[in-house]
């Protein structure tokens, strides 16, 4: 048992207030002081929404708090919600901090991932000789106005770091951020992940495929069945392919420049070849580049191909890729050494060398045939190619999020 200021963790309630939720914790923050043990008389002050100010009178006895009059609300207030309260006073309570104490903070803000438009209430628990002060900032910025032991943001549309100062005449203390993460959706992690060129092909009409970011617009050929069922849990259409005479062919340059991460999600519907994207340059050799899925002494392998002026063909085949009617996701991460296939989310292996000859091409792309075999045959989504290796972590949650896990 100590005299001094001390802080406390209690519970309060008034039946004139339904608060949310039905019991509400305060800080109780006795002022310093050399008085006995046993009763001694507090203020609440507080705050209710919307804008209503509290001040009540309690009994300390011991450990309980009892209410014995409030000011400010009446039964008229029986919806409104706490929003944040301050205990001062003088008595002593057991395991206190000392009256001349700086602050400290017991237990800060915690961290947490929303969806995007959610709000989050954040408290702070602190010590320390009161009174206390609190500034809530944002992102390194004082929030104004934001002055207690709580903060309740409005729509969180970005990943943001909230962190709160506490201050007395003793000293401040910062608590470490609380980053409010927003969960990103596969579109989106996609974008922010830093394709150069993504495909979503979920048009429903037209003769045009759209490059969400890198403009390299496709023009639709052939018989593609725009609107066909996608592959990621959005909701978005995909296109299918009908193996005759359907392609999509972009009217701008697409860097393949090592190194360089292709990624694209495909659903087979036969044993005939899905090709996901081609490009041919170096007219009239026949040097291109092949990503496709193929059958190999009948069993369907998932393929890149290399060939130039100065190197042979060069055939990367996978041999565990799955043909089972179902949506897959496939990835081909090249770079300067070495070619990586992957298939949802994990690495085939072993590595492929790639071909010290081969540097990469600028040309428009094919979507949908193969410069050496023709037509695929087999539903596509969601393509996109970046300028950089993606990490196997970063593969692996590409997959997880297309499949809303």
């Amino acid at each position: 048992m100590g005299i001094g200021a001390y802080r406390h963790l209690v519970t309060l309630q008034h039946p004139a207030v339904v608060p949310d939720p039905a019991t509400w914790y305060c800080a109780l923050q006795p002022a310093g002081g050399q008085v006995s043990d046993g009763q001694a008389a507090y203020v609440v002050r507080g705050a209710y929404h919307p804008g209503i100010t509290l001040e009540t009178q309690i009994l300390f006895e011991g450990r309980t708090l009892q209410v014995q009059s409030v000011n400010d609300l009446d039964e008229r207030h029986t919806d409104v919600q706490l929003l944040a309260v301050e205990v001062v006073g003088r008595g002593t309570t057991p395991g206190g901090v000392p009256v001349y104490a700086p602050p400290t903070i017991l237990e800060g803000p915690a961290s947490q991932t929303i969806d995007a438009g959610d709000a989050v209430l954040l408290t702070v628990i602190a010590a320390g000789a009161v009174p206390l002060a609190y500034q809530w900032t944002q992102d390194g910025a004082d929030l104004p106005g934001e002055i207690y032991q709580f903060l309740e943001t409005g729509p969180i549309t970005v990943t943001t770091a909230y962190a709160v100062r506490v201050s007395n005449a003793y000293g401040a203390v910062t608590s470490a951020p609380a980053i409010v993460s927003v969960a990103l959706t596969y579109p989106q992690r996609v974008i922010a992940d830093g394709a150069t060129h993504y495909w979503r092909l979920n048009e429903t009409s037209g003769l045009m495929a759209g490059d969400t970011v890198g403009g390299a617009n496709g023009t639709i050929s052939g018989g593609v069945t725009l609107g066909a069922a996608g592959a990621i849990s959005d909701g978005d259409t995909a296109m299918t392919f009908d193996g005759v005479d359907d392609q999509i062919v972009t009217g701008a340059n697409v860097n393949l420049l090592t190194p360089y991460t292709l990624e694209a999600w495909v659903k087979r519907s036969g044993t005939q070849e899905t090709t996901i994207l081609s490009t041919r340059f170096g007219y009239p050799t026949r040097d291109v580049i092949n990503w496709r899925v193929q059958n190999t002494n009948g069993n369907p392998t998932l393929t890149l191909d290399y060939a130039n002026a100065t190197s042979p063909e060069q055939n990367f085949a996978a041999p565990a890729f799955v043909a089972d009617g179902q949506w897959h996701h496939l990835v081909a991460v090249v770079t300067a050494l070495n070619v990586d296939l992957y298939v949802d989310g994990v690495f085939l292996g072993p590595a492929h060398p790639l071909p010290a000859a081969f540097t990469g091409v600028s040309y428009p792309v094919t979507i949908g045939r193969d410069q050496f075999q023709g037509f695929g045959l087999g539903t596509l989504d969601e393509i996109a190619i970046y300028p950089r290796a993606l990490t196997a972590a970063e593969i692996a949650a590409h997959y997880a999020l297309g499949m809303g896990t």
